[in-house]
């Protein structure tokens, strides 16, 4: 048997240094996989909240069976709303030749030119747009003798300018430009325009010529002193864009006027008007008192209040 060195004896590993590194090895793995074995589940869990997430989101926002029946029935509701609209029973709620319609967001009025014994007629708060489409049938109620149409979105009067046995017009809070055939009311004793878009008030006035210029091929309009509306009691007409006086008429009978909240700078065209009581000029910009703004109010001999005040 040949004799091995002690050298190469020493360089031989001994089974029992073989064994301790396995154990150390089998150790270190022991020591790892806890911790690997963890990191996957959290990455598993992580991936499956994820997709859990991805599939809520996408149940949010796909519109489900709730949110189409929520809209059919939106939809339905709106349908009914506008089919009450077009089949109001005006005879069920006509009381003593009075109908009352406020506050319930009108665009029509559908079948109310059949109902000629109305005398009073309550449209305000409503939503009223092209007095010619919105008030078609309105003309025929031949005799109205109120109307109320105040809180509209009304930019013209043409449907209401042949009611001419109207007493009391109320139009405040319109988008009114003009009163184009206003003196046309002729039983007219109160009128409110307040909060509109009037420049002035010359529809007040008679039209005595209206033709087209062949030169300049502009539009004049001339108007004369007096007015068609010689029963009108109270005008007003605060609240607007009106800049003069011009063309404002002899109003014989008028006792009340308010032109607040306007843009007048001078009184030079307002007439003598016999029973004025009530003079409202607040918040214009009449900067100074001339001696023709003196002789004007010295003239309304019936005048009791004036007020002049600028806030």
């Amino acid at each position: 048997m040949k004799k091995r060195s002690i050298k190469e004896i020493s360089m031989r590993p001994s089974f029992s240094r073989i064994i301790s590194r396995i154990s150390l090895m089998a150790l270190c793995v022991s020591l790892l996989y806890p911790f690997t074995l963890l990191e996957a589940r959290e990455q598993v869990k992580t991936k499956a909240d994820k997709l859990k997430f991805d599939s809520i989101s996408a149940s949010l926002n796909s519109p489900s069976s709730k949110d189409f029946d929520s809209a059919k029935t939106d939809q339905a509701k709106q349908q009914d709303s506008d089919s009450q609209q077009d089949a109001i029973n005006y005879s069920d709620i006509i009381d003593q030749n009075t109908l009352s319609l406020p506050y319930r967001k009108l665009t029509s009025l559908t079948g109310i030119s059949n109902h000629l014994e109305l005398e009073e007629l309550d449209l305000s708060n409503n939503e009223f747009g092209d007095s010619t489409t919105s008030l078609k049938g309105l003309s025929n109620l031949v005799n109205l003798k109120k109307l109320d149409l105040s809180k509209n979105k009304l930019n013209s009067i043409n449907e209401i300018v042949a009611l001419n046995k109207l007493e009391n017009l109320n139009l405040r809070a319109n988008n009114i430009e003009s009163l184009q055939g206003i003196s046309k009311l002729v039983n007219l004793k109160v009128l409110n325009i307040y909060e509109n878009k009037l420049a002035s008030l010359e529809g007040l006035s008679k039209l005595s010529e209206y033709k087209k210029n062949s030169l300049s091929k502009k539009i004049e309009v001339k108007y004369d002193s007096e007015s068609y509306l010689n029963r009108l009691q109270q005008l007003l007409a605060g609240k607007n864009q009106i800049t003069t006086l011009e063309h404002f008429p002899e109003l014989p009978e008028l006792w009340m006027l308010d032109l607040s909240q306007n843009q007048i700078t001078s009184l030079k065209y307002l007439p003598q008007l016999p029973n004025l009581h009530v003079l409202n000029l607040s918040d214009n910009q009449i900067a100074s008192f001339k001696d023709q703004e003196v002789d004007v109010l010295g003239r309304l001999q019936s005048l009791r209040d004036l007020d002049l005040s600028i806030k």
